[in-house]
């Protein structure tokens, strides 16, 4: 779900967009990948914007330098009240900058009829967080959550942060930032054919904090090339390197979580666990036939 604009630029010389103009100045940006970003690089034909003072969701642009005919843009719900105004802000601005039409939801709109919905889309925003969170709290799975694609990696509400959501709105919103401020390394998985089985292999780096899956999973929009359906995948492993360059053990996926001491173990959200570098000694130990 979210909240989809078309923008048209009218008139017979038309001009390009400026990166800058859709950016502002507080606005940073990168390429989705699988299901996170790499940062301050664009995609051929779109790229997630986002503010770094208040990570959220961030919002997607689909733009190339050459467009002079129409921009795209599309904020998830649920999101932040400060990346509505940062999503409403950048309307604003494209708009302005050209002699343009406006198109929400399919809908004919004008700007400022647009941009007067603002406080409206944040109260239905908190009533929307609100829903998410019930609908976690009254699963029956005691391990039921929600993934938000979100700006660094997904993050899972579990009922453990479902219950806080629902009595406080704006927890959501720190939730969401301080999750994708972590100081850590996260990973997806590479999937190769092996022994007639798809094997999924993540990597872990000694030395560095790292993200990972309690339980492995094949990343959203992850297909076989050959079917075009997703991966199915029952075999995990992790290929462990001393640094970027030199691996030196490859382990069972569970075999690798269980060798973790667990003070070096903390749970990030329902899904992923934030895992601290190892000391030498330890990481000795996990290498170890």
């Amino acid at each position: 779900m979210g909240l989809d604009v078309t923008i048209r630029q009218k008139g017979f010389r038309k001009k390009t967009m400026p990166l800058d103009v859709i950016l502002g100045s507080e606005l940073h940006y990168g390429d989705f990948f699988c299901d996170h970003i790499i940062k301050d690089q664009l995609g051929d034909f779109e790229f997630i914007a986002y503010h770094p003072e208040h990570i959220g969701r961030g919002f997607s642009v689909a733009w190339n330098p050459a467009e002079k005919k129409r921009i795209d843009l599309r904020l998830p719900f649920p999101t932040t009240p400060a990346e509505f105004s940062d999503f409403f802000e950048t309307v604003r601005r494209i708009s302005t900058y050209w002699n343009s039409t406006l198109e929400v939801d399919g809908n004919k709109v004008a700007l400022a009829e647009f941009l007067s919905e603002l406080d409206n889309m944040i109260e239905f925003n908190k009533k929307h967080i609100q829903h998410c969170a019930n609908d976690v709290l009254e699963d029956d799975k005691e391990d039921g959550h929600l993934t938000f694609m979100s700006v660094m990696h997904p993050l899972n509400m579990g009922k453990e942060e479902a219950a806080l959501f629902i009595k406080d709105n704006n927890a959501f919103c720190n939730w969401l930032h301080e999750k994708q401020c972590v100081d850590a390394d996260y990973d997806t998985p590479r999937f190769f054919f092996e022994n007639d089985e798809i094997v999924g292999r993540y990597s872990y780096v000694n030395g560095r904090p790292h993200l990972f899956a309690g339980k492995p999973s094949v990343p959203f929009g992850v297909v076989d090339t050959d079917t075009g359906l997703a991966i199915e995948c029952d075999c995990w492993k992790m290929e462990v390197f001393s640094d970027k360059d030199t691996q030196v053990a490859e382990l069972d996926y569970s075999e690798f979580l269980s060798r973790i001491p667990k003070e070096k173990v903390q749970r990030h959200d329902a899904h992923l666990l934030l895992i601290a570098p190892l000391s030498d000694e330890e990481f000795s130990k996990l290498i170890q036939s």
